[in-house]
C-alpha cells in the first residue's frame, strides 16, 4: 500500500476542523448574557439532536464518496 500524505494530512485536518468546531459551540465555553433565560434541558436535547443529525449525514455523505471510488478503483483493477 502507497502512502498518500495529502489524504492523510486533509484527513487530520478536517478531524481538528471538526472538533474545534464543537469547542466553539460547546455550551460550556459560551458565556450567558445577563437576563437571557436559561436553556431548558429540552432545549439543549433539540440542539444535540440537531447537530448528531448534521453530523450523522455528513458522515454519509462520506461514506458513498468512499463507495464511488472503491467501485470506480475496481473497475480499472
Amino acid at each position: 500500500m502507497n502512502l498518500r500524505v495529502p489524504e492523510l494530512l486533509l484527513g487530520c485536518l478536517l478531524t481538528v476542523a471538526i472538533f474545534s468546531i464543537g469547542v466553539t459551540l460547546s455550551p460550556s465555553f459560551q458565556h450567558e448574557v445577563a437576563g437571557a433565560h436559561a436553556e431548558t434541558v429540552d432545549e439543549r436535547l433539540a440542539r444535540y439532536t440537531g447537530w448528531l443529525a448534521v453530523l450523522t449525514a455528513g458522515l454519509v455523505a462520506a461514506s458513498v464518496t468512499q463507495f464511488y471510488f472503491l467501485n470506480r478503483a475496481e473497475k480499472t483493477s
